[in-house]
């Protein structure tokens, strides 16, 4: 099993990404585990907070493979979605 942690953008904070480290390495004993960091989406002033989560979202599910399953968190953690990517398409994301 792998596991990947897909996030928009990388941290400025050192102590986060020195969590995630930890947190990769302790994993990495028990399953496969990485981390992909996509970039940005650009020009977001000119962009309505719908128009840049739904670039987001496609941004993710350009990353998901057939058969993959997915939970989908918020910035604070909360469980948004979970299920497959093509359920999660078909539903909007």
């Amino acid at each position: 099993m792998t596991i990947e942690l897909i996030v928009i953008g990388k941290t400025d904070s050192k102590e986060i990404a020195a969590l995630v480290e930890l947190y990769a390495r302790r994993v990495n004993h028990y399953c496969r585990f990485a981390v992909t960091a996509l970039p940005d989406v650009r020009n977001t002033k000119s962009m309505t907070v719908r128009q840049q989560r739904t670039a987001e979202g496609e941004a993710i599910l350009r990353q998901l493979a057939d058969g993959d399953y997915v939970t989908l968190l918020d910035e604070r953690g909360d469980t948004c979605i979970r299920g497959n990517p093509e359920d999660i398409h078909r539903n909007g994301l």
